[in-house]
């Protein structure tokens, strides 16, 4: 929860810091602030980093070796259905990113500073929703708390396109859907890559850099789609592709567990 709060709270933060930058001294300022923070991460890595272990001499970086090493991991039915569908999850959040100045600068018209403060209360939908889950794993497994938080974005996800379709929500239903939404996205996170990584060990750094490729990649898709659909002054485009991710990663959630369930009898029965 702890990891995948700081992976997911940066694209919700970052348009927050950069926004304040651009407004305060020109947006060559990112650039010479980007410069600034990969010199100080060089700094942290070269002298506050611990060696805690050495060089893995079995591990080839060769690209072949990579790639194969990747379709193993894929070939593994539980990684490909946690990994996959959490991806398709999670590409709601890089969708809502690409969306919300569009709905509420343009939609909405609120102000600049009032964006702001909306989009930080968003942002803690999130982080509250990878705190949640350090409480509600005391009760229940994360298997069970992924399924159910997918599945609550995805009604979250139907009720904001049913809005959308019949005239639209109001500035504050929107706020709370939004918050609703990326609540799911932050308590469904943690486990979907707890779940996917259950089967490693040996491979367990490779298996979770693919889950960033995969997560990063469908989440590049639904925000180029925010583009594709031309969502200019328009709601429903966006909370459509939301919504579209959760569906997509429910049906890949069921289908996997089906065919895992189907490979087990079929053991069994051997």
């Amino acid at each position: 929860s702890l990891l995948m709060l700081v992976l997911g709270v940066s694209p919700l933060l970052a348009p927050m810091a950069g926004s304040f930058v651009v407004a305060q001294w020109g947006w060559r300022w990112v650039f010479a602030l980007l410069a600034a923070i990969v010199l100080l991460i060089a700094v942290a890595v070269r002298f506050g980093l611990p060696r805690a272990h050495g060089p893995d001499r079995s591990v080839s970086l060769a690209p072949a070796a990579i790639f194969r090493d990747f379709a193993a991991i894929l070939r593994v039915p539980v990684f490909r259905t946690y990994a996959v569908s959490g991806a398709f999850a999670f590409s709601g959040l890089l969708a809502y990113v690409a969306g919300s100045p569009i709905i509420f600068l343009k939609v909405f018209q609120v102000s600049i500073p009032t964006y702001g403060m909306i989009f930080a209360l968003l942002a803690a939908g999130f982080i509250g929703g990878n705190q949640l889950n350090m409480l509600v794993m005391r009760k229940f497994s994360s298997e069970r708390i992924y399924q159910g938080a997918l599945t609550g974005q995805c009604l979250v996800g139907a009720v904001f396109v049913a809005g959308a379709l019949c005239g639209g929500w109001g500035l504050v239903a929107t706020v709370v859907l939004f918050f609703l939404f990326l609540t799911c996205v932050g308590l469904l996170c943690p486990n979907s890559a707890a779940l996917a990584l259950a089967p490693f060990h040996a491979r367990a750094g490779s298996a979770a850099s693919l889950i960033g490729f995969l997560q990063i990649s469908v989440s590049a898709l639904a925000s180029a789609g925010v583009g594709l659909l031309d969502a200019q002054n328009q709601i429903l485009p966006v909370v459509a592709i939301m919504a579209g991710g959760g569906f997509l990663g429910l049906a890949v959630l069921l289908a996997g567990k089906k065919g895992m369930a189907a490979s087990e009898v079929a053991a069994a029965g051997l």
